[in-house]
């Protein structure tokens, strides 16, 4: 049962990074960082885009 698993589960991760790689230049969560982009408030401490801000 596990190495059916282990070639089902690698087969997706090959897809999913296959995709990611094509279609969204390698970026991963980028649906989540668009969407904390527009609820943050700018300006406001703690609304920070990234760490070095």
């Amino acid at each position: 049962m596990e190495k059916s698993d282990d070639a089902y589960y690698a087969a997706s991760q090959e897809v999913e990074r296959y995709a990611r790689e094509t279609l969204a230049g390698g970026r991963r969560y980028i649906y989540e960082a668009e969407m904390k982009e527009r609820r943050r408030t700018h300006g406001i401490p703690g609304h920070e885009a990234t760490p070095q801000e």
